[in-house]
């Protein structure tokens, strides 16, 4: 494997866009490199969106792993060439990752995504379509770019860190407001890790997203804490959200190439 050298910080970044930019573009094209996994979400992804090259992953099919930040990496992955990318852990959670969320990572590798079962039900209903989504943040800062993939018909993904319960619901009303939900399929809802009370929250996102009136699941352990379940963004989802019991995430079957 080519040896890709660190780069010095610039600020609250780990080095200058050119630098970044052209460590990430090397390990895109490299025919020898199978899997991008980010080191950790950090800041800046979307300083490299418009300079990005993905004609390299075409050929060689190769995953690009991570999340909270990485979300605009891993939408626009899906969005500009059509290929599955994988919202899952990073490198600085692997130490602090439990068992099962290092099983699914490998498992990701490999193409298999088991389902991901006894869910919190807000809304009843079944749902099938790609899953797309991320940070709830990096989303809404996505709104009004040419990088924020169609939400209709797709199974949307959210989940935050350190942001308070009125701040959630700005971002949710700006998504709803800005048109994006038009035609969402499904919502999965994980982790929103150290954002004030649960209860809160979770009136919060109940609140708003009773009115679109599908499947809502809640309590995916996919997030910031050391359960971050892989998810194939892009990969087909199907959503199974019973009114008198838990609720059932399964995957179709994925095959990355070879």
């Amino acid at each position: 494997m080519a040896h890709v050298p660190l780069p010095r910080c610039h600020g609250f970044l780990a080095g200058k866009d050119e630098e970044r930019h052209g460590e990430l573009q090397q390990a895109l094209d490299d025919p020898t490199i199978r899997m991008v996994l980010a080191a950790r979400g950090g800041y800046g992804a979307m300083r490299l969106l418009e300079h990005l090259n993905y004609s390299g992953l075409s050929s060689t099919r190769k995953l690009i792993v991570g999340s909270s930040d990485i979300t605009a990496l891993l939408c626009d992955v899906v969005l500009r060439v059509g290929l599955m990318s994988v919202h899952g852990p990073m490198v600085e959670q692997i130490p602090q990752a439990d068992a099962e969320t290092l099983e699914r990572l490998l498992a990701a590798m490999e193409g298999r995504f088991p389902p991901i079962t006894n869910l919190e039900v807000l809304h009843p209903g079944e749902a099938e379509g790609p899953i797309l989504g991320g940070n709830l943040t990096v989303l809404c800062h996505l709104v009004g770019t040419p990088f924020l993939p169609r939400m209709s018909g797709a199974i949307l993904f959210l989940e935050d860190v350190t942001e308070s319960p009125y701040r959630i619901d700005r971002a949710l009303r700006h998504l709803l407001l800005a048109r994006v939900l038009d035609g969402v399929a499904a919502v999965l809802l994980g982790e929103f890790r150290e954002c004030g009370d649960q209860a809160e929250v979770r009136e919060v996102l109940t609140e708003n997203f009773s009115c679109l009136g599908i499947p809502v699941l809640y309590g995916l352990p996919v997030g910031h804490g050391p359960r971050n379940f892989a998810l194939p963004f892009g990969g087909i989802g199907q959503v199974i959200a019973s009114a008198s019991g838990k609720g059932v995430l399964r995957f179709e079957p994925l095959d990355q190439g070879s």
